[in-house]
């Protein structure tokens, strides 16, 4: 931003739409808000305290709701001691799961309800696509974080299937949202293969 000025001030300048004028904040492109804690300075003063929820563009939005995948990914990965990784994106308003498992491929098939109801109860969302892959297949950067985006690139382009154990697919037929009524279709890459 160095030698632009509306740049620098969009960027390095910003202000709260509900906050302080005189304040300014950098938008880092996080999403996250400001809490008074009861932790207090050796003044006495109470302070404020940022949390950061996770990066805006990677937040998933699905019925007009706003998701984190960190929170979904962690309620999925909590569900089943054999899950290496995870990671959620979107597909056409669908929520694709990427799962990691060390495990046999009847585990595999066994897993998937298990995620489905989860993700359900945990969150009121509707799985669309479950995907149970080998470990390492998640692409993470040198930096630690899921590259979610080039698995989704990669699952559009299938590509992932090469570490593919199972697959399952879930549509709600348009005349009933319940959730008993949901057609499910599984094809595992073994039977596939054979």
């Amino acid at each position: 931003a160095y030698g632009e000025q509306t740049l620098h001030r969009d960027h390095f300048e910003a202000h709260l739409a509900t906050g302080d004028i005189h304040t300014t904040y950098a938008r880092t492109g996080y999403l996250g808000f400001i809490r008074r804690t009861e932790k207090t300075q050796s003044d006495g003063e109470r302070h404020d305290a940022i949390f950061v929820v996770g990066a805006l563009d990677e937040t998933i939005v699905l019925r007009g709701m706003r998701y984190h995948p960190i929170d979904i990914e962690t309620s999925i990965i909590r569900s089943h001691r054999r899950i290496c990784e995870c990671a959620v994106f979107t597909w056409t308003n669908l929520l694709v799961i990427v799962i990691e498992l060390d495990g046999n491929e009847n585990e595999a098939l066994d897993l998937i309800p298990l995620v489905t109801n989860v993700v359900l109860e945990q969150h009121y969302l509707i799985v669309g696509v479950v995907v149970v892959v080998d470990p390492g297949v998640v692409p993470i950067n040198s930096r630690g974080e899921k590259q979610r985006m080039h698995l989704r690139d990669g699952f559009l382009a299938d590509q992932v299937t090469s570490g593919m154990r199972s697959r399952a697919s879930f549509s709600l037929p348009s005349s009933s949202m319940t959730i008993t009524s949901r057609l499910v279709q599984v094809n595992t890459a073994l039977q596939e293969d054979m």
